[in-house]
C-alpha cells in the first residue's frame, strides 16, 4: 500500500524506520501530544513492532512519510481503530520539517484513503487547542468542532483537546 500526493509518498510503517522515529520523535515535537518520546530506542522499536501487528489484524495504519524527490523522512500519519465505526487521525511532523504544509499534505491523503477503502461514520481528529498548526488540518479538511474536554498523559502533561469530525462523504468501492 502506498499514497502518492504532489510531494509525499506514505508508506505502512517498517521496522527500518525505526531510527528516524526514535531520532525525531522529540520532546518538541510531542508538547501537545499525548505519547511522550520514547526513553530508549527500544520503546520505539515496540511501538513499531505494535504498528506492524495492528496493521496486519486490520485494525491500525501507521503510515510513514518521506519526501516523494529524496526519501527524506517527514513524520508519522495514524489512521486508528479503522475496524471502528469512528477511527482516529493522528500525525506528527519532525522538527525540522514544520511549516511547510507536509501535515495538511499527508492527512488529506489519508482522509481520501479511508473514506475509498472504509465504512465508517465519522474521522476522529482530536487536537490541543494551543496547537495551532495542527488545529489548521482539521480545520482544512471539512471537519467540525464535536466537543472539548481535557485528558492527562501518563507523562504528566494535561491536554486541552478539541475533537474535530471528519464526515465521511462516500462508501468504500
Amino acid at each position: 500500500m502506498e499514497l502518492k500526493t504532489e510531494r509525499l509518498t506514505l508508506r505502512p510503517v517498517t521496522r527500518n524506520e525505526i531510527r528516524d522515529i526514535f531520532d525525531n520523535f522529540t520532546d518538541e515535537v510531542t508538547t501537545y501530544m499525548y505519547p511522550d518520546p520514547a526513553s530508549d530506542i527500544g520503546e520505539t522499536r515496540d511501538f513499531v513492532e505494535k504498528s506492524i501487528e495492528k496493521f496486519t489484524a486490520g485494525t491500525d495504519v501507521v503510515f510513514i512519510g518521506r519526501l516523494s524527490a529524496s526519501d527524506e523522512f517527514i513524520g508519522c500519519f495514524g489512521l486508528h481503530h479503522i475496524d471502528r465505526k469512528t477511527p482516529e487521525l493522528g500525525v506528527w511532523i519532525k522538527k525540522s520539517a514544520h511549516g511547510n504544509g507536509y501535515g495538511l499534505e499527508g492527512v488529506r491523503a489519508v482522509i481520501e484513503h479511508a473514506k475509498t477503502n472504509y465504512l465508517f461514520d465519522y474521522l476522529l481528529y482530536p487536537v490541543d487547542k494551543r496547537n495551532t498548526a495542527s488545529r489548521r488540518i482539521p480545520e482544512r479538511s471539512g471537519a467540525y468542532i464535536h466537543r472539548t474536554y481535557q485528558e492527562n498523559t501518563p507523562g504528566g502533561k494535561t491536554l486541552d483537546l478539541i475533537e474535530y469530525r471528519i464526515p465521511c462523504a462516500r462508501s468504500p468501492q
